[in-house]
Parts: structure tokens; C-alpha cells; sequence
């Protein structure tokens, strides 16, 4: 059989310290990016509420301040009957400079311009991308913008001009109750993910249609603001990450690679002793591990597996050279058996009446079967067979007696 010998970790990938440090960092790594995920969650949850509250509590203000010192239903009022009686395809029309002719008497008015300076106040006080006074209509499912203070031409609406609305953000406003906040969160083409928030001035009586004061917040800052967050966050997450993974690795060196190594080396250490033939059985008890662990207990099995082994090499050593004296008796005392069956087949050889041999095989060392022969005179032989009950030395004894004893009453 082969001998097989002890592998040598030459590679330091695959030592117990370099496994211990990658599965502390992979579950370092798996921890963070799962406090990564929860944690963006939870950021982009209280930020975009953050912004929720900031644009609806803007949109309340400019309510409040529009109650006092604006008519801004009377305005509402005459875009939404302007806007009522236009056909379909003058509706078509919205956002050309011929569809806002049917609406330029409104803009005339003091007291447009005075809702106009109004928003736009509270707007450049804010941070919010866009104040604006507007009109839900559920009949058409369209938002009519009535004052918008932004008077850019890209970005501005003129007064009349309507955009389509989709169920999801009429029932956002139109169904509000006036608990909580009406706000609805939607992707659009020119903005990306628009967040508008509003408080309801009035609605014209039938709630086909309702006046709300509306705020939009883009997300694009919420979108900066993850990507700062994860980026300090992830770095964050590195850091610790390292650090764990060392101190970890550290501490599983010192309460776990560090103990098996000294076992394994005791090990050796007994195995050499004991070729050499030193009796040394204190190499486990030695080490002193007290991990109070299962590491602890290993070194003190491999201690009583130690004391056990030299002690049963004792006892083998003793059975094994009694054994060996028991085994130099019994061989002479089966030559002394042989000896003393007779064996003198040539004196017998003069005899023409009859030829004799006998041979005896015990079946251990000793036993008890046995013959003899004799001639008690001139024409008489006397053979002797015999099989005393039983074997080994007994047997032998009990045979050794009766020969004596045949033998003297005979001759």
C-alpha cells in the first residue's frame, strides 16, 4: 500500500487565512450593496417627500396669498369659457400665435399682471422649476394653463394653451379631498421625471373642472443627489469593507488559522518523536489554546488521542514480547513432546515379520495425540495409539503421564 504523504498549502490562495479573508469580504461586499439598495431607497424616499412637501406647501402659499389680494377665479372663470367655446380645431391650434389671439383680452387685464407677479415672486423666492395658475378640465382631460409667469418661449405657456392629461393625473387632483397632498409624479418628453404638486383654488361649480395652483420640481436633482449619495456611499462601503475585511482576517488568524497550524505542527512533531524513538507525550498539552471553542477541544482530543496512543503502544509492546516468550516455551515444549515419541525406525529393520513408521502432527504447538512401540519379548510387539481429550498443554501433559505409565506397567 502506498504511502501517502501530508499536502503542502505552496499556494497562498489556498490557505484557511486567504479563504477566511475572501468570504469575509465577499459577505462585507454582499452587506453593502444590500445597505447600498435600502439605503437609496430610503434616500430617494425622504427626498423626493422632501420635495413633495417643499412644492405643495409653496403651492398653499400662493393659494393663500391669491385669496387675498388677486380675483384670480374671475380669470380662471373666462379662460375656461373661452376655452369651452372654441371647436375642435381651433383647440388644434393650441401653442401657434393664432390660438393665442383668442385669449390676448385676458393677458390685457390688470388683473392678470398681478397674478403674474404674484407667482412669479413666490417662484424666484422657491426652488421649484415652475409656478403656475392652470385649470383641470375632466370633460377634455387636459390641464389650460390661465397664468404662467415664466414668459419664455420655450419653456413658458401662454394663457389658453392646453396640454392632454392621462386618467393617472386627473384623478390625482380632481379626486383630492383635501387631506394629504395632491401630487403626481410622471415622465415627460421635454423634462424627464416631473414631480407637480397643487392646491385647489376653486372648481367652476359642477367639478368638471377645478382651479389649482400647480408647482413642478424636475427630478434631475434628485437624480444628483443619488449619484452623490453613491458615491460617497460606495466609498463609504470600500472603506469599511477593507477594514472589516482585515480586522476580520486578523482575528480569524489569531482565534482560528493560527490554532490549527500549531496542531497540525504538534502532529508532525509526534509522528517524528515517535520514529525517532523519543517517548515524549506532551506535544498537544503544550500548546495552550484556550479559544473555549471547538478548536480548544480538538487540541485537547488530539492530547487524550496522544496519552492514548503511547499507552496502548505500551501494552502492545508487553502483550507482544509476552507473546513471543509464551511462543519460545511452546516450541521447546514440542520438541520435548517429539523427543520423547520413539523414533528408532531402524532398529526394527532386521525384522522380516513386519516394517513400522509413525509421525505425529499436533494440531497446535502441543497436543495430545501419541503412540508407541515396543517389543515386550522376543514375538511380542506392543503399539501404543492414543488421543488424549482436548489440546494444547494439558493434552500434552495428560499424554506425557500415560506413556510413562503404559510403558512401566508393561515392561
Amino acid at each position: 500500500m502506498k504511502k501517502k504523504r501530508v499536502p503542502k498549502l505552496e499556494k497562498l490562495q489556498n490557505t484557511l487565512k486567504a479563504k477566511m479573508l475572501r468570504y469575509v469580504l465577499m459577505g462585507s461586499l454582499v452587506l453593502g450593496l444590500v445597505t447600498l439598495a435600502v439605503g437609496l431607497t430610503m434616500y430617494t424616499y425622504s427626498l423626493v417627500e422632501r420635495f413633495i412637501s417643499e412644492s405643495f406647501g409653496l403651492s398653499c402659499s400662493a393659494v393663500a396669498m391669491i385669496q387675498r389680494t388677486v380675483d384670480a377665479e374671475k380669470i380662471a372663470d373666462e379662460v375656461l369659457w373661452t376655452y369651452r367655446d372654441l371647436s375642435e380645431e381651433e383647440r388644434s391650434l393650441t401653442g401657434t400665435k393664432e390660438y393665442e389671439k383668442f385669449f390676448i383680452n385676458i393677458r390685457d387685464e390688470k388683473n392678470y399682471y398681478k397674478l403674474q407677479d404674484l407667482l412669479y415672486n413666490l417662484k424666484t423666492n422657491s426652488n421649484v422649476n415652475d409656478l403656475y395658475f392652470a385649470i383641470i378640465d375632466r370633460k377634455t382631460k387636459s390641464l389650460i394653463y390661465v397664468c404662467d409667469p415664466d414668459n419664455s418661449d420655450e419653456t413658458g405657456c401662454f394663457t389658453g394653451v392646453w396640454e392632454e392629461l392621462e386618467d393617472r393625473e386627473l384623478n390625482a387632483f380632481l379626486n383630492w379631498d383635501g387631506t394629504g397632498k395632491a401630487y403626481d409624479i410622471g415622465n415627460t418628453e421635454k423634462y424627464g421625471y416631473m414631480l407637480t404638486s397643487g392646491t385647489r383654488l376653486r372648481n367652476d361649480g359642477t367639478e368638471d373642472a377645478q382651479y389649482f395652483v400647480l408647482a413642478d420640481v424636475t427630478l434631475k436633482e434628485l437624480s444628483k443627489g443619488m449619484a452623490s449619495f453613491v458615491l460617497r456611499f460606495t466609498a463609504a462601503v470600500i472603506l469599511i469593507v477593507v477594514l472589516l475585511g482585515w480586522q476580520m482576517s486578523r482575528k480569524m488568524e489569531k482565534t482560528l488559522v493560527q490554532p490549527i497550524n500549531d496542531i497540525a505542527d504538534a502532529a508532525r512533531n509526534y509522528v517524528n518523536d515517535r520514529r525517532n524513538g523519543l517517548n515524549a507525550t506532551d506535544h498537544f498539552s503544550q500548546l495552550n489554546i484556550s479559544a473555549c471553542d471547538e478548536v480548544e477541544n480538538l487540541c485537547a482530543v488530539m492530547s487524550e488521542m496522544e496519552s492514548g496512543l503511547t499507552e496502548y503502544e505500551n501494552d502492545l509492546t508487553r502483550i507482544t514480547a509476552e507473546r513471543e516468550r509464551i511462543t519460545t516455551e511452546l516450541d521447546l515444549a514440542e520438541r520435548i513432546q517429539l523427543d520423547m515419541l520413539p523414533d528408532n525406525f531402524d532398529d526394527f529393520s532386521s525384522r522380516k515379520e513386519f516394517d513400522i513408521f509413525a509421525v505425529m502432527d499436533p494440531a497446535r504447538e502441543v497436543g495430545g495425540d501419541f503412540y508407541d512401540f515396543y517389543m515386550i519379548d522376543e514375538d511380542h510387539l506392543v503399539l501404543t495409539i492414543a488421543d488424549v481429550s482436548g489440546k494444547g498443554v494439558p493434552a500434552a501433559l495428560y499424554m506425557m503421564a500415560s506413556k510413562i505409565k503404559l510403558e512401566d506397567l508393561l515392561l
